[in-house]
């Protein structure tokens, strides 16, 4: 093995660390029960959801009690929300119930369904046997990563601060691998 290769081997092997890595000990799991939905979200994530316990450090750190974090969800019809702890970009998750799916859909379809979350171009990626699709905001700052199957939506929305980076897509798509659907598997 040359050196110039050994040194790409050693960037990718550096570059899987950092994306797993946050996901080894995740700070925070997040349960939908009624979906069968179970989310874990990396130490980097402040995360917010509807059963946190009064006493969660999350909420004072940010001066909220939980009645008032699960209003603020409800209010925005959110199941999560995520606040990176640099302060760069913002998560929520939104599951619902919809009785399509990302492998009945066409290009035509799909580009729709790309569309309505305001964006043109658009990534198919599956994680954990889970297709999902990727679409990236035309203004560069939204992210979205959305999975149809098993009678619901798995919507996982990114706000950049300012423009997405590659991290952030590799983030969303971690989280995404890091997601459990009981679909009666």
């Amino acid at each position: 093995m040359k050196w110039g290769s050994q040194k790409k081997s050693i960037a990718l092997g550096l570059l899987v660390l950092a994306v797993t890595l946050p996901f080894i000990a995740a700070a925070t799991t997040a349960n939908l029960p009624r979906f069968g939905v179970t989310v874990n979200f990396p130490t980097t994530l402040d995360v917010f959801t509807r059963d946190m316990a009064q006493d969660d450090p999350v909420l004072k750190l940010y001066g909220l009690t939980a009645d008032e974090a699960r209003s603020q969800l409800d209010s925005e019809g959110l199941d999560v929300m995520a606040v990176d702890i640099a302060g760069t970009f913002t998560l929520t998750l939104q599951v619902r119930a919809d009785d399509r799916t990302l492998a009945d859909m066409d290009a035509q379809t799909l580009t729709a369904l790309a569309a309505a979350y305001k964006g043109q171009a658009y990534e198919l990626f599956t994680a954990r046997g889970n297709p999902y699709i990727l679409i990236k905001a035309d203004n560069g700052v939204d992210l979205a990563c959305v999975f149809l199957g098993g009678g619901m939506r798995y919507e996982l929305m990114l706000n950049a601060n300012h423009r997405l980076s590659a991290s952030m897509v590799s983030l969303l798509k971690g989280i995404a691998a890091n997601t459990d659907f009981d679909l009666g598997q």
